[in-house]
């Protein structure tokens, strides 16, 4: 994600003292293994490249899965579509997707309120 955001500021602007760098272990690995055998099947997923390269979405969402976190909060509509949705579909994901591009009370609800 770090590097995601370098594409476009100085991620040296990150609040790196309220984040928390998880690292991808070997339950992570082969979780995402399990999650792109769902997504893609056990197909090379790039014309020519001959072995399975696995979406960093996905790596993150293996992570996800197992930290048992509850809710994901981003403005990635296509990673919902194409990854989060057919995970959610296949019973291989429990996770909330809280779409930033709407309003966070349509999702949540009034949060406090009057």
């Amino acid at each position: 994600m770090v590097a995601e955001y370098a594409v476009g500021d100085n991620p040296e602007n990150l609040p790196a003292d309220q984040l928390q760098i998880e690292t991808f272990d070997f339950r992570d690995a082969a979780t995402a293994g399990l999650f792109h055998a769902e997504l893609i099947g056990n197909k090379n997923n790039i014309e020519g490249y001959n072995r399975r390269i696995i979406a960093n979405d996905v790596k993150i969402l293996a992570q996800v899965k197992n930290r048992q976190i509850e809710a994901i909060i981003s403005k990635d509509v296509q990673s919902h579509t194409r990854y989060i949705q057919p995970l959610l579909n296949s019973n291989l994901l429990s996770v909330k997707f809280i779409d930033l591009n709407k309003k966070l009370n349509e999702a949540l609800g009034e949060l406090f309120p009057l």
